[in-house]
């Protein structure tokens, strides 16, 4: 890539991050905005955003409402869902805040003839 296309990658990753620090009451958990987001960058800037929130200069997420935001994620495209999965990784969110606490057997998802005893 040239210097230019790496500069734009770094520069989109703060104005990012300087957005969530500076409004944290109005962009974390917000789907419009995280949305907003992920249907404009591309893989380097995702890595830039997911190095901030690692490193905890930037919540993306907000524990009270992730299941509501995951479920309007299933709307939007593959990339942008894969984006957020990774996000949510990144920012180290224990899965009991948005799987149910019930769990069905795995021979309900998957065929009989394809499990093994």
């Amino acid at each position: 890539k040239q210097w230019y296309q790496r500069r734009v990658a770094i520069t989109a990753g703060k104005i990012i991050q300087d957005i969530y620090l500076k409004f944290p009451s109005v962009t974390t958990g917000n789907a419009n905005i995280l949305h907003l987001i992920v249907s404009c960058i591309d893989a380097q800037q995702l890595h830039t955003i997911i190095c901030n929130v690692m490193s905890k200069k930037m919540k993306i997420f907000n524990i009270r409402t992730i299941s509501a935001l995951l479920r309007t994620t299933l709307d939007w495209e593959t990339f942008e869902q894969y984006c957020v999965w990774q996000l949510l990784s990144a920012e180290s969110v224990p899965s009991g805040f948005y799987l149910p606490s019930h769990s069905l057997p795995l021979s309900v998802y998957i065929s009989p003839s394809l499990l093994f005893y």
